[in-house]
């Protein structure tokens, strides 16, 4: 919830048509359900999205829900 706090604020909100947390699903990562939810409220199919992450439960996730994943601990 750091991140939702974060973004609210610093009133970023607007940049988000959605935001998908922990309490919109059962399961947690590594479960891929999370990615799942988010794209399907946005209608768009799994193989499109591009997940951003930092931990090797969101890159098990990611390939679970057959989304493509970039490291962002290569980034920082």
């Amino acid at each position: 919830m750091f991140c939702v706090r974060w973004v609210s604020n610093n009133k970023l909100e607007w940049l988000f048509e959605d935001i998908v947390t922990i309490e919109d699903v059962k399961n947690g990562k590594p479960s891929p359900e999370i990615f799942k939810v988010a794209a399907d409220r946005q209608n768009i199919a799994y193989q499109k999205c591009m997940v951003f992450e930092d931990m090797e439960a969101g890159f098990i996730a990611a390939k679970q829900a057959n989304m493509a994943f970039v490291d962002i601990r290569l980034l920082l």
